[in-house]
């Protein structure tokens, strides 16, 4: 049988925000992914957490792609997950089609291990990168928050869609 999508929310930005948050998560699916389309008015980051945690329980691993040159990071444990595609200035919004996000979320309504995500985006600016991340915590996810790190905004015109996969 083949997978079936659902649209379970979108978040769009008519001004300038701080975050987008999907709540109450139907526990339905076996996995989620997250499109998004966004820029900010720094050299920012976009996080993730579930759940409202903001202790070390998210490690990410990121392979970069910019203009040829490969560089990576890991962070094996914080406080938050770094998505993909994010980290570089899109401060001409008008000018640049911004960031591109997709972020995949495996078994998200399990209780009993850690959840495991694949992320990938890129940008007229930034790049291309992927990232393989995970969230120790073992409560099914409920609730995602995207937020802007370091205090910056998601510029007006940002899009975030949450999908459920059957």
């Amino acid at each position: 049988m083949a997978n079936s999508l659902q649209l379970l929310g979108v978040g769009v930005f008519p001004s300038n925000a701080d975050s987008v948050d999907f709540v109450d998560i139907p526990q339905n699916f076996r996995d989620l992914q997250v499109i998004a389309t966004w820029g900010d008015n720094t050299n920012e980051v976009l996080a993730v957490r579930f759940n409202d945690i903001s202790t070390s329980t998210y490690g990410t691993s990121t392979i970069f792609n910019n203009a040829g040159t490969m560089s990576g990071a890991n962070r094996a444990s914080g406080t938050y997950i770094q998505a993909a595609g994010s980290g570089y200035a899109i401060t001409g919004w008008n000018s640049y089609p911004g960031e591109v996000m997709i972020m995949d979320i495996s078994e998200y309504s399990s209780t009993n291990k850690a959840k495991s995500l694949i992320i990938r985006g890129g940008g007229a600016v930034g790049g291309l990168h992927m990232s393989i991340a995970n969230w120790s915590g073992t409560s099914a996810i409920t609730k995602i928050s995207i937020y802007s790190n370091n205090a910056s905004v998601i510029l007006a015109g940002s899009l975030f869609e949450l999908w459920g996969i059957a």
